[in-house]
């Protein structure tokens, strides 16, 4: 039978914060708020049929918090708000939304495994919206996850938008799983921000390089694992970070997108 929920301690004793995430075939799948110094591992013991631990910050399918920041979805599941407590600001830009940017006319033909046109990424891009589903899937103690479904024609979209509590609670993660089923078209995430630069900082793994907007010669250029859009006076910005993809652009001062697919 599957436990409710765990309790976790750590190699001195001490009960720390935990959430059961999953459980299959007898394993349960735990996540700890581990307190390790670098290079280090500890050992801790878990028990299960512990009391299962709703979150400290209300979530409902439009809106999901920690104690740093409170996101807020449309009913296309979008983002049209993330509100940083800390500071007191909105780092979506006025009457935008952070969401999945569909160019679905893509007339690549000479080179059409990589080529980019500017004409294409010039047009405006469409939202995916056909179906879609939010449900809350994780409102636990460490970590809340909304889960966003929604289709495009035969291609599927799967997001599930996940804050913590600890380490990590600064960051915002969007996870992203598509089933690709869209000729001749290009998909991007856009990031629409309150913050405001001509130039944005690319990472390159041995070191970065600032760049500017789009222009007829560079308006699709590599970044390795992050990009960063801050205001120009540097009092704040915005990382953009991903693990997979490497292509971008920056049609205006306010706006980095990142390229997922291309056919």
């Amino acid at each position: 039978k599957a436990p409710q929920g765990v309790t976790v301690f750590d190699p001195q004793g001490k009960e720390v914060p935990a959430q059961l995430v999953g459980y299959r075939d007898g394993k349960a799948k735990v996540l700890i708020s581990a307190d390790l110094p670098a290079l280090a591992y500890g050992v801790y013991e878990v028990r299960g049929n512990g009391k299962k631990r709703m979150g400290n910050w209300p979530v409902n399918t439009r809106a999901i918090e920690n104690s740093i920041y409170k996101v807020t979805l449309d009913n296309n599941g979008d983002i049209t708000s993330i509100w940083d407590k800390r500071v007191q600001k909105e780092l979506v830009k006025e009457g935008k939304v952070i969401r999945l940017a569909l160019f679905s006319s893509n007339p690549s033909y000479e080179w059409p495994a990589w080529e980019i046109i500017k004409s294409v990424i010039d047009a405006e891009p469409e939202s995916i919206k056909e179906d879609v589903k939010i449900t809350i899937e994780e409102n636990g103690g460490l970590r809340s996850v909304l889960k966003v479904e929604r289709k495009y024609g035969d291609s599927k979209f799967t997001q599930r938008i996940c804050l913590t509590e600890g380490a990590a609670d600064d960051r915002i993660d969007i996870i992203t799983d598509i089933d690709w089923a869209t000729k001749a078209s290009l998909l991007k995430d856009e990031f629409p921000l309150s913050v405001s630069n001509k130039e944005a900082t690319y990472d390159l793994g041995l070191g970065n390089i600032k760049r500017g907007n789009n222009t007829e010669l560079a308006y699709e250029v590599y970044a390795q694992h992050w990009a960063d859009l801050s205001d120009k006076d540097g009092s704040y910005g915005v990382s953009i970070l991903n693990n997979c993809k490497y292509g971008w652009d920056k049609p205006d001062d306010n706006t980095l997108r990142l390229t997922l697919l291309h056919t």
